[in-house]
């Protein structure tokens, strides 16, 4: 059984046929993503979060379009690589989520493997600074 009471299928089968509630959690695509990374499997990375991606546009409200839809599966999935590199660090999970929110777009290995696998660029960050913007 799963941490949420789930089947024991991987975790790409179980978001592949997952309904309106995903059914993995954060932790696990944290892990798995953690994995795909110190094993440099870009070609799972990529199936992976297109697997997520795509339940997230299945599963949006008719309201939101495809491209806000598929604007936050990339956040999503950037802010839980950077918790996962938390995690790495052996950050307790509060404190690595923490660390991602604190972090903003710095990036450790995990988020730049994630970044590069599925040719994510995240929209830069406004500064106080005027010359930055």
């Amino acid at each position: 059984m799963t941490e949420r009471g789930g089947s024991d299928l991987p975790i790409l089968d179980r978001i592949m046929t997952a309904g309106q509630t995903l059914g993995v959690s954060r932790r696990e695509i944290s892990n798995e993503i953690s994995r795909l990374a110190s094993e440099n499997d870009i070609a799972g990375m990529q199936t992976l979060f297109n697997a997520y991606k795509n339940w997230e546009l299945r599963e949006r409200e008719a309201s939101v379009s495809e491209e806000v839809t598929e604007e936050l599966a990339y956040r999503n999935f950037d802010v839980v690589a950077r918790v996962a590199d938390g995690l790495e660090e052996g950050d307790e999970d509060l404190v690595a989520m923490a660390k991602a929110v604190r972090r903003g777009q710095g990036i450790g290995k995990i988020t730049k493997f994630y970044r590069n696998a599925v040719s994510y660029e995240p929209p830069k960050q406004r500064t106080d600074n005027f010359y930055d913007n």
